[in-house]
């Protein structure tokens, strides 16, 4: 009889051990997703401080944009006021090569302002681009957790009932163990 009480007792032992063993290596689990993801949170706000940079930049680029189109336009304008006197005769023979030169300042304007816009452009593609695989990578990787914590959940969610009948002892602390590793895995997904 008394070993057959201590068969049980070793039994009983064995079986909680087991399950707290498991129990705590979903808890280190979920501590090493727990950190990866938040690693992943910290570089998503690196990245996005870094588009923060950039669209100042690109603001900076548009605006640099903007005044070089303005003295475009001037020069534009410039040059019609020009044509106009050439045309009523008035300038003479010096007023082609200002006319000349005119137009080169024009040309050489209008091609930095395309040049910046391309630019701005190429910046504002790749900005989304990177956008696009940053949320893909989090959302991944969150899947992924989810899944793995929904897994073991349910392999420990298994054990349970088994244990039950041996521990009857060891029953109140698994429970408020178990409940309360439930309830940080609720306030993780949150």
């Amino acid at each position: 009889m008394w070993c057959f009480i201590w068969d049980i007792r070793e039994l009983k032992e064995s079986v909680s051990k087991s399950y707290l063993d498991q129990l705590s290596e979903l808890c280190r689990s979920l501590e090493a997703k727990e950190k990866e993801l938040a690693g992943l949170n910290r570089i998503s706000a690196e990245q996005k401080h870094g588009i923060e940079d950039l669209n100042e930049r690109l603001s900076a680029s548009v605006q640099s944009g903007d005044e070089a189109n303005e003295i475009i336009n001037r020069h534009k304008k410039a040059k019609v006021h020009f044509l106009v006197k050439v045309h009523l005769g008035s300038c003479g023979k010096g007023g082609n090569a200002y006319l000349a030169e005119a137009e080169e300042e024009i040309k050489r304007i209008s091609d930095a302002a395309l040049r910046r816009e391309k630019e701005q452009q190429d910046v504002i593609n790749k900005l989304q681009e990177a956008e696009k695989d940053i949320c893909s990578l989090v959302e991944t990787l969150r899947s992924k957790l989810f899944a793995n914590w929904r897994l073991k959940f349910e392999r420990s969610s298994v054990l349970l009932p088994a244990i039950e009948k041996y521990t009857c002892f060891l029953l109140p602390a698994l429970r408020i163990y178990y409940l309360n590793c439930y309830l940080w895995l609720v306030d993780l997904s949150t």
